[in-house]
């Protein structure tokens, strides 16, 4: 499956970059931007660098989705 979805942010790439690296580091930090995830850890690589695979658990729809993203 493929999710696709956009936003308009007025504030440089490199900004919102930074500032997802901060909210993706730890489940906690992550839960305070998007509370309906119920887990995010990386379990390859560093937050956000290519080739890093995050896993998370969030609700879509009301049923829990286990995901697993390669950056």
């Amino acid at each position: 499956m493929i999710l696709e979805d956009r936003i308009k942010i007025n504030a440089s790439a490199n900004k919102v970059f930074n500032w997802l690296i901060e909210h993706m580091k730890d489940t906690e930090s992550y839960q305070k931007w998007h509370p309906e995830h119920k887990v995010m850890e990386w379990v390859k690589g560093n937050p956000m660098e290519q080739g890093s695979i995050a896993y998370c658990e969030e609700y879509l729809q009301e049923n829990l989705q286990k995901l697993k993203f390669k950056f």
